[in-house]
């Protein structure tokens, strides 16, 4: 279920039917009664694999967006009057949907190449800062960690404050007549080594940075990372799986913050990352199962769409 402020829509995804030839049926006497107590009757079925994580974000007076499941359970048996009274118990129970486990890969590291800027205080020009970075990999795991390698040179006059990194959040939602503002949030922050002032005058922009990528690479070889940033666990609420929808967008990105200070320039750079359930050891494999066939035509329509 999508309710995005007063538009909902409501889906059923599996209509599964458990046969009474499938089940242990013990617990019915010869009479076809049950006697009182609690029985169990196990069931399995595939989920669709593009599904909006559950989720619940926004407010109420500016528009809200909620992804709900729900678990929707029917017994029927014959009543005092077979086919007339029919005795139907019904239960729901809501469950937490998380996505689908991601793919055995290797790591997909990413590259900030260096870019300079000039940094001005209070409008006068102090000199320029110029940094690089590397991201050890762009698909992150909930409870996982994350090396990030800084490279900073700082030709101004003043100190930089703080250097930090943090994994943001953002998530957008739309109506039929409404589209939300993204709703952003920080779930993680590391702070990074800060670059003090170098002596004497800043060299060419080009020779600069040709010296900035040899530190950056020095560093990633003595494998010296600056900080690591660790996903918190998606059972927090806090942190939703990476998705992107028609109706239901969640994008995540870490970006760097050199700040120098009030008054002054601050420098930034972003690099976009996908957060997602840890691949399934292979251990777990054993064997393929039949999928349902409302489950087969559902998977078929979303690879043709």
């Amino acid at each position: 279920k999508v309710l995005i402020k007063t538009d909902s829509k409501k889906k059923k995804l599996i209509n599964l039917l458990v046969p009474p030839n499938d089940l242990d049926l013990s617990f019915i006497g010869e009479d076809g009664k049950v006697e009182k107590g609690e029985y169990r009757v196990p069931f399995k079925f595939d989920l669709p694999a593009k599904l909006p994580p559950s989720m619940q974000r926004g407010e109420s007076t500016t528009g809200c967006c909620f992804v709900h499941y729900i678990l929707h359970a029917t017994l029927k048996g014959s009543g005092a009057l077979e086919g007339m009274l029919d005795d139907t118990y019904e239960t729901s129970y809501p469950v937490t949907l998380l996505s689908k486990p991601m793919k055995q890969r290797p790591p997909k590291p990413y590259r900030v190449d260096p870019a300079t800027e000039r940094v001005s205080k209070f409008c006068f020009n102090t000199g320029s800062i110029t940094f690089a970075a590397k991201l050890d990999d762009t698909q992150l795991s909930p409870g996982s960690p994350c090396n990030i390698t800084l490279a900073c040179h700082n030709y101004t006059s003043t100190d930089v404050k703080k250097v930090e990194a943090k994994l943001i959040q953002e998530i957008s939602w739309k109506g039929r007549k409404r589209r939300s503002d993204v709703w952003r949030e920080t779930i993680a922050v590391v702070k990074l080594p800060t670059a003090p002032p170098k002596q004497g005058r800043a060299k060419n922009t080009a020779q600069v940075e040709n010296e900035l990528v040899e530190d950056l690479s020095s560093a990633i070889e003595a494998e010296a990372p600056s900080g690591t940033i660790t996903v918190p666990l998606t059972t927090a609420g806090k942190v939703i799986d990476s998705f992107k929808g028609t109706l239901v967008k969640v994008m995540h990105k870490i970006e760097i913050h050199v700040v120098t200070g009030f008054g002054a320039t601050n420098i930034s750079s972003s690099i976009p990352v996908r957060i997602g359930q840890a691949p399934e050891p292979e251990s777990k494999t054993t064997g393929e199962r039949t999928p349902h066939p409302e489950l087969e035509d559902a998977n078929a329509k979303e690879e043709k769409d």
